[in-house]
């Protein structure tokens, strides 16, 4: 069997176990349905991922042209990442908050996006609905000690979910005459999501066993990101970076503020902020600023059907991402329409959006970030890098063009050099934070303050980054990390091309590669 068949089989076979995912990167064919989580269906999910495993190795990857065998190496790291999730991390024994996320934003999903009527789509809510009481029962069934940390955000989210289902669905079915059937199906739900978050109470531990370990730590390094320095390496570098960062930092204050400390004008800083009704009109003005700055700049090219949605965080999604974040467009389709999260906050919460940092935060998630990035990955050819994704890739992209933009002169302003310093100081405590929760013992709350110490954050952003950190090894090294392979392929590519080098044209080569970790598009680049 040809390698892009297998592919396609096996990527169909993994929507069917995972409905939300596929409604994600806009597979329709499973809207109706959330995961099973009981044993029969698990080892089921295991035994396909595993003959998947045992059809790469019957190609011979020699033979194959380059790009295919990129193709092969994503694909098998993929099949790699899933077994090992099921398996070996066990993640539906440790992690609760897989069975209230997963139905929130399945939920979330369906009502956002106007692939189909609207009819069609409350039909599918009204399905996962009903879905979500089989899940959470499965949860209770599976759950066996969860760490402490674990628990409270699930705890934290399953809150959110109840005002997500009392609040939000309800409205969308008043025309329809369907009110009544809706509110009961919401009645079961919630009472089904409260029984859930009863029953974690009585999983309630001091213990918090989060950390994977070394060895498994170093194993997700090679085979989800094929990066071969140890955790040791990584912890070395990201600590001469903090240290060195911080020596910069300091000294561009004294220019700004003589007197005062970092942490005496951060704070002057996030005194101006936008009220709570402002808020989003000021990102999405922002918005439409950087991307008509990077078409004047013609940095890169622009996907034809891209937009972006510049909206509230939902509420279930709030206890992950305090600041801002970004859900990509169904990469599957034609429409790319991706959404840009900013998440609400009141009074002293909403300093973390003071008006300095937010054309930098838009960098980062909009244009030419997070945005643009993922959506020209939606015009690739390959299946598999339609649907895989680097955060060492994405991260390192979205971070590389906050520096882009500096160069480019969107960003040069020192004050933005300042903020930029101090959200290097952040990326490179993540390094170090990342790699001592899960190898060198490190609790969370020191976690929580040696963000507060190193980087200048407040406690209760600091409290939710690190929480995030607990049950995503390696993610939180992926923005630094990931800045800094993507800007070795810059360095080695100008190297190339000599007098050639265009870096449009670059950007453009490198974004059509689709988001797959830095690694493997130098093979390609480079080949």
């Amino acid at each position: 069997m040809k390698l892009e068949k297998i592919i396609e089989e096996g990527l169909e076979n993994y929507f069917y176990y995972n409905p939300v995912l596929a409604t994600q990167q806009g597979n329709h064919h499973y809207d109706h349905l959330l995961a099973r989580y009981d044993t029969d269906s698990i080892a089921s999910q295991i035994s396909f991922l595993e003959s998947y495993q045992q059809k790469l190795k019957e190609i011979k990857v020699e033979e194959l042209p380059i790009r295919e065998r990129v193709d092969y190496k994503i694909f098998n790291s993929f099949l790699n990442t899933k077994l090992r999730t099921l398996i070996d991390l066990k993640l539906v024994k440790k992690l609760p908050v897989i069975y209230i996320y997963s139905f929130l934003y399945g939920l979330y999903l369906l009502i956002a996006r106007d692939y189909i009527p609207q009819e069609e789509r409350l039909e599918n809510i009204k399905n996962r609905l009903v879905e979500t009481n089989r899940v959470l029962r499965e949860g209770k069934m599976n759950l066996v000690d969860p760490p402490a940390t674990f628990i409270k955000v699930a705890q934290e989210i399953g809150q959110s979910g109840l005002e997500f289902l009392k609040f939000v669905i309800p409205p969308l079915f008043e025309k329809y005459n369907q009110r009544l059937e809706v509110d009961r199906l919401i009645e079961q739900a919630s009472e089904s999501l409260q029984n859930f978050l009863s029953y974690l109470n009585t999983l309630l531990t001091s213990k918090d066993e989060f950390a994977v370990g070394k060895e498994m730590f170093r194993k997700i390094l090679l085979e989800d990101h094929f990066i071969y320095h140890t955790p040791e390496e990584l912890l070395s570098w990201g600590e001469t970076v903090l240290n060195d960062t911080r020596v910069q930092l300091e000294q561009l204050c004294k220019s700004f503020e003589p007197g005062l400390s970092p942490q005496e004008i951060f704070e002057k800083l996030r005194d101006d902020h936008p009220s709570t009704d402002s808020l989003l009109k000021e990102y999405r003005e922002e918005t439409s600023r950087v991307r008509e700055f990077v078409l004047k700049k013609d940095l890169v090219d622009f996907p034809k059907y891209e937009s972006l949605i510049i909206e509230e965080t939902p509420l279930f999604a709030r206890t992950l991402l305090p600041y801002a974040g970004y859900v990509s467009p169904p990469l599957l389709q034609k429409n790319q329409t991706g959404r840009f999260w900013i998440t609400p906050t009141e009074s002293k919460g909403l300093k973390a959006h003071y008006r300095k940092s937010i054309p930098i935060t838009v960098v980062h998630e909009a244009y030419p970030g997070h945005h643009l990035q993922l959506t020209s990955s939606g015009l690739n050819k390959s299946l598999i890098r339609k649907v895989s994704y680097s955060p060492l890739f994405s991260e390192g992209w979205a971070f590389y063009c906050e520096e882009l933009m500096d160069n480019m002169g969107y960003l040069s302003d020192p004050i933005f050099r300042l903020i930029r310093l101090k959200d290097q100081l952040w990326r490179a405590a993540r390094v170090i934070i990342d790699i001592k929760l899960h190898t060198q013992g490190m609790t969370v709350e020191e976690g929580v303050n040696f963000l507060i110490e190193k980087a200048y954050l407040e406690r209760n952003e600091a409290e939710a980054e690190v929480k995030r950190y607990t049950f995503n090894p390696t993610q939180p090294l992926s923005y630094l990390t990931g800045k800094r392979e993507i800007i070795s392929l810059v360095n080695d590519y100008k190297i190339k091309k000599g007098d050639n080098f265009n870096l449009k044209d670059f950007h453009n080569k490198l974004l059509s590669l689709g988001t797959i970790a830095p690694a493997m598009a130098r093979q390609e680049l480079f080949s």
